[in-house]
Order: C-alpha cells, then sequence, then structure tokens
C-alpha cells in the first residue's frame, strides 16, 4: 500500500485506497515527528493511548481489543 500498489486490497476502489493510503502515510510521518520531539517511550504512550481511545469508539472494527496496541 505505501508504495502505491493497489494490487493488495481484495478490491477495487481507487478513491478510498487513496484515501487510506494518505492517511496512512500521515500517520508514519506524524510518528516519526513525535519520535524525534518526544522519544520512543514517550511516542508508544501516546500511540497506546490513541488506540485505546479508538478502541473505545469503534469497538471491534480494529481487532481483539485485549491485545496490546503495536510498539511505535
Amino acid at each position: 500500500m505505501l508504495s502505491n500498489d493497489a494490487s493488495v486490497c481484495s478490491s477495487h476502489n481507487q478513491p478510498v485506497f487513496d484515501k487510506v493510503r494518505a492517511l496512512l502515510l500521515m500517520h508514519y510521518s506524524v510518528r516519526d515527528d513525535a519520535l524525534q520531539a518526544l522519544g520512543s517511550e514517550k511516542t508508544r504512550l501516546l500511540i497506546q493511548g490513541i488506540v485505546t481511545s479508538l478502541r473505545e469508539k469503534i469497538r471491534k472494527q480494529l481487532g481483539n481489543p485485549g491485545n496490546d496496541p503495536p510498539n511505535a
């Protein structure tokens, strides 16, 4: 997806693919900025808080709520 390869998707919807790809690229850019400014542990805690908040709002759409969020 990051390399702009839509074949990784099971269905073809270019506008949605473009939006999801842009959001993913933005995530990595913001994460890299946070790593530079805050360091790895504070960034990990920040991401963990965001994922927890999202899980509360959209529940099962993020996967198993019992799993720890991925590392930064």
